[in-house]
């Protein structure tokens, strides 16, 4: 190593980098650099060469006008290294000194890097400082072309600085950057000390650290929180506990200390804080209910007022209100104190309660005004057509109304009568409602908007109508191809008369009918088809109708009768005989001849009513008729028919 390096002529000390192995050093301007005799100082024992020239402290004489490199051999005559010698002219360029009037320590002058930091007093107005400096002989500087005058130029130095340094003859320049900041802080105090819950200012005594405090009656001290701020940049503590305002609770039941410490971090200081419970004289309502409160009450502890509402339907007259009041506060209405939760009230009207303090002499009056909220159901209490069933199923819970109507109801436009949440209004897409009045199509669901009084709660409801099964058991119509003239259809007897030609077989009938709607019928348990079904008419046919609904039943009884027209007494038929005429107890018909076909006798009075009626089986010779099947007329007509023949004879009852 190269332990020191210089020349007589340097202007500042050699630059000398052991890492690097180079070396830079200044000589003053006009020193001839090609004729330098340098003195040097190497490692124990170490020797030098330049171009293996070996050199001599003090004593070897070298041309520097370019860099120059000496090898350094070490004592071992074996290690070796090079190091670059770079000798320049000092510009005389340099920033000796600078100071300012307000600095707090002595600038810190940089030569190598060509700077200057300094630092000032805390608020010191950085736009227009003045600066004194010296500089090398016959230096000159300018900052943006302006020259600057030691201890009269002032300038910003908000942000840093450039100098531009000249040398004596203007030869060489070099900037300089000066960099001013402020000085740490050393103030310890307290400028602002409070509690949320403080009663009065708190009072800072500056010269003794002292700070009183009054809170509120009836405050908590054991977990206060103080906001507070201190000197700029300044922390504190208590019992080392770092305390941040709004933050940090401590317990203030004794005088607590809080440690300043300044921005500096050294300088410190003790300040005792006591804090003292002032006298209650609050006359706050803090609470105000009512079991029938549909809202929170809205305590103004400004205008010293209470407005609080209830419940739709609430009776305001006689309301007991549950309260609190500032700690040792009492509450009187009219000179009568007033218990929470007791005392009876009629809130009709506002009610003025006077609010006496703990102190016992503090009072105020607060006015509370309780209001009735507006309904908010939204239900369909009831809900009817005048041609419903039954009355409607109302399911308040799925808001779904049904309900039945009679069969056969045009549902296309029905009036619906219902009643309603009060206040309430109903709308079926966007129409609003009238009860009993307003028609809708119910063949399908309809959808009930119900808006409540308060104009914004809402619910939708579900009408779903049916039609119930038919009822009604009707014969509506009644005939057969034989019929002489119109069924007589007695609706409230139930019964249906028919007449037919006397020669139509009565046995074998095939009516055709009508029914109510949906209806069926039977005969004896057997399903009837009109047109179809035949039945034997010779007595009463009771029909069973049975309705839609698969419940209601009647029974309707059909009676046929056969009519004679254009009576005859000749008897075309040969071999049949009728005797005795008169008649007192028997008649007897005898068939002599081998009929083939089937001969078919009917008894009818002069009404031409079948007042009896007997086939003939094929060996059957006699018929014997008693004459008590006659009454009424004592003439009657045997009606005898054989195939295609026919004959009727007149028979008197004696």
């Amino acid at each position: 190593d190269i332990l020191s390096f210089g020349f007589s002529e340097q202007s500042n000390p050699a630059n000398i980098n052991g890492i690097d192995h180079t070396i830079d050093i200044e000589v003053t301007v006009g020193t001839d650099r090609s004729n330098l005799i340098a003195t040097y100082t190497l490692s124990s024992g170490a020797t030098a060469e330049v171009n293996s020239t070996a050199q001599v402290s003090n004593t070897s004489v070298n041309d520097f006008t370019s860099p120059v490199t000496y090898t350094v051999t070490a004592e071992d005559g074996i290690a070796t290294q090079d190091w670059l010698i770079t000798v320049t002219f000092d510009p005389q360029t340099d920033i000796l000194s600078f100071s300012f009037p307000e600095q707090s320590e002595p600038a810190l002058v940089n030569p190598s890097n060509h700077t200057v930091f300094i630092e000032v007093a805390p608020e010191t107005n950085l736009t227009n400082l003045v600066a004194s400096f010296t500089l090398s002989p016959g230096a000159t500087a300018e900052i943006n072309s302006v020259l600057q005058i030691s201890g009269s130029t002032a300038n910003d130095f908000t942000s840093s600085v450039t100098y531009t340094i000249i040398s004596s003859g203007a030869a060489f320049t070099q900037d300089w950057v000066v960099t001013v900041s402020f000085a740490l802080r050393t103030e310890t105090d307290f400028l602002s000390f409070s509690f949320t819950e403080q009663s009065g200012s708190a009072i800072i005594n500056t010269d003794n650290h002292t700070i009183q405090i009054e809170v509120a009656f009836a405050t908590e001290l054991t977990g206060l929180v103080a906001t507070f701020s201190l000197s700029v940049g300044a922390s504190a503590s208590v019992n080392t506990e770092s305390q941040q305002s709004g933050a940090t609770a401590n317990d203030f039941t004794n005088p607590v200390t809080y440690a300043v410490t300044a921005e500096d971090g050294t300088t410190t200081q003790d300040w005792v804080v006591t804090v003292n419970i002032s006298p209650n004289t609050e006359t706050d309502f803090l609470s105000f209910n009512f079991a029938e409160q549909s809202d929170p009450a809205v305590v103004d502890s400004e205008n010293h007022t209470v407005n609080i509402q209830v419940v739709f339907g609430t009776d305001r007259t006689e309301l007991v209100t549950t309260f609190t009041l500032s700690p040792g506060a009492k509450a009187e209405i009219n000179s009568i104190v007033q218990e929470s939760g007791v005392t009876v009230n009629d809130f009709a009207n506002p009610v003025t309660y006077k609010i006496i303090a703990g102190d016992n002499l503090t009072f105020q009056d607060w006015v509370v005004t309780v209001n009735t909220a507006l309904n908010t159901e939204t239900d369909i209490l009831s809900f009817s057509f005048a041609e419903q069933t039954n009355p409607a199923e109302i399911n308040s819970v799925n808001h779904i109304i049904d309900t039945e109507l009679a069969f056969g109801t045009d549902r296309t436009k029905l009036a619906a009568t219902f009643t309603l949440s009060e206040g309430a209004s109903a709308r079926v897409n966007g129409v609003v409602q009238v009860s009993g009045v307003t028609e809708n199509d119910f063949s399908g669901p309809v959808i009930y908007t119900i808006t409540a009084e308060d104009g914004t709660t809402m619910q939708d409801w579900s009408v779903c109508t049916t039609l119930a099964p038919n009822t009604e058991t009707e014969i509506l119509t009644f005939s057969f191809p034989e019929q002489t003239g119109t069924a007589i259809i007695n609706s409230n007897n139930h019964q249906i008369e028919i007449e037919i030609d006397a020669t139509a077989d009565i046995t074998n009938l095939i009516a055709t009918f009508s029914l109510s709607e949906g209806a069926t019928v039977e005969v004896i348990g057997v399903v009837q088809e009109s047109g179809v079904s035949a039945n034997d008419f010779t007595a009463p046919v009771i029909y069973t109708v049975k309705a839609q609904d698969g419940i209601s039943g009647q029974d309707w009884q059909v009676t046929v009768d056969q009519v004679v027209t254009g009576i005859s007494d000749e008897l075309p038929i040969e071999g049949i005989h009728i005797f005795p005429n008169p008649v007192k107890n028997l008649l007897f018909v005898d068939i002599e001849n081998d009929f083939t076909g089937l001969i078919v006798i009917h008894l009818i009075d002069l009404t031409g009513k079948t007042i009896h009626y007997q086939k003939l089986a094929k060996n059957q010779r006699r018929i014997i008729l008693s004459v008590d099947i006659i009454s009424g007329s004592q003439l009657h007509i045997v009606h005898i028919r054989q195939g295609d023949n026919v004959f009727s004879r007149r028979i008197l009852r004696k």
